[in-house]
């Protein structure tokens, strides 16, 4: 858990903070075309972040990345054994419950702040909704690549902590659940920064997820603070991309009547 706290303070955010805090500006999807239109628009930005990142991202990159591998080296092991001596039927009970917020149920959250969105007229829940499944399936995208690339061993396999395969199959780094997650908890945390329970909340969420994944012996430690390194990094770059593109915006209609030919000017801020 401590592990899982100081995430936010070593990943390289290609923003800042007051910009991923804005609350107004971003317009809900008006159609499918236009949320994939959206999709593809963060994808481009994620895709060049790294070109846009000054001295101070990278220093930010390389602690996260620091952190991954001193993790995999001092706890990796240590923590596993922990964890698998104190299992208990409670404990496997609720672990089992949390984990699904990293998998199917995180779906439903998103369901539920756009259906709350459309109820209550909030145009920030429903922004919210749109700019987490967002984040979701960009940090999958990601994840997965890693995954596929890394091919290291689960710890179920018993074939040690530095069991790395790429292309194999193997697919225990990072925790795909955790990435899933914090994805949406920093998606969350960024589009309501006036209340500050609901980051608790969210990123508390994201962090017992990635506990569960360790506990049930699907991830070491390392996958699980790489996972949470990516979705927190990928759900703040979309909703700062979200923000960033919702400024002036000017546009203009033709208007023919009996009276009257022109155009009309519409600057939207």
């Amino acid at each position: 858990m401590f592990l899982l706290g100081v995430l936010v303070a070593l990943m390289p955010v290609a923003c800042h903070a007051q910009d991923a805090g804005k609350t107004a500006g971003p317009q809900p999807a008006a159609s499918p075309e236009a949320y994939l239109s959206n999709l593809w628009s963060d994808a481009r930005y994620v895709a060049g972040a790294p070109a846009r990142w000054d001295s101070t991202d990278w220093l930010k990159a390389g602690a996260g990345g620091v952190a991954v591998v001193g993790t995999a080296l001092l706890f990796d092991r240590s923590l596993r054994n922990f964890a698998q001596g104190h299992r208990g039927d409670a404990l496997d009970r609720v672990s089992g419950h949390f984990q699904k917020l990293g998998g199917g149920d995180s779906f439903l959250v998103l369901g539920a702040f756009y259906a709350g969105g459309w109820v209550d007229r909030d145009r920030r829940s429903r922004v919210t909704a749109e700019d987490g499944l967002d984040a979701s399936i960009l940090s999958g995208t990601i994840t997965y690549l890693f995954k596929e690339g890394v091919g290291r061993s689960r710890p179920s396999a018993h074939a040690g902590v530095y069991h790395f395969s790429p292309l194999s199959g193997n697919a225990s780094f990072p925790s795909g659940h955790t990435t899933q997650a914090f994805a949406i908890a920093s998606v969350i945390a960024a589009r309501y920064p006036d209340k500050p329970w609901v980051s608790v909340l969210a990123y508390g969420s994201a962090a017992l997820v990635g506990t569960a994944r360790i506990y049930n012996n699907a991830h070491f430690a390392s996958d699980v603070i790489a996972g949470a390194l990516i979705g927190t990094t990928i759900g703040r770059m979309v909703v700062h991309h979200r923000n960033e593109s919702s400024g002036v915006r000017v546009g203009w209609a033709p208007i023919v009547s009996r009276s009257f030919t022109g155009a009309e000017l519409d600057v939207t801020f």
